[in-house]
């Protein structure tokens, strides 16, 4: 089977892809530090709009606060704010090394993308709703 030729991007867009491979990691390290110096419950931060408008809490409502909490060493209250954070955060983390690395794992990168785990993922994330709706967690 032949392969096809790669596609050749324009130079603007090598730069750009290349500019977004470097800073990613500077621009979340800044984010970070701005999580764990100002604490979201001041009011700096964006507030859920889904729970302003529908009064349901959505399975990020307490992500900021339980990342500051997280950030600050102390995870009894980042789990208070937010038990689905800490579930959800290293596989978040390892779908945005995904695209990095997925060649490398390949039998990763396939787990993550089949659809039973995808749904697996959504069903989780529609118990934590329910759960947390229906029982205040």
């Amino acid at each position: 089977m032949r392969r096809r030729p790669a596609l050749r991007l324009s130079p603007y867009l090598t730069r750009l892809r290349r500019w977004a491979r470097d800073y990613w990691l500077l621009g979340l390290g800044l984010l970070l530090l701005l999580y764990a110096l100002v604490d979201p419950a001041l009011g700096y931060f964006p507030s859920c709009q889904i729970y302003r408008w529908t009064g349901v809490r959505c399975p990020g409502c307490g992500t900021q606060r339980a990342l500051h909490a997280l950030l600050g060493g102390r995870l009894g209250e980042a789990l208070h704010y937010n038990y689905f954070l800490l579930i959800m955060l290293p596989l978040g983390l390892l779908y945005l090394a995904l695209p990095h690395y997925g060649e490398r794992w390949p039998r990763l990168a396939r787990l993550l993308r089949h659809p039973a785990t995808l749904l697996l993922l959504a069903l989780l994330t529609l118990g934590w709703v329910v759960l947390r709706n229906c029982y205040g967690l």
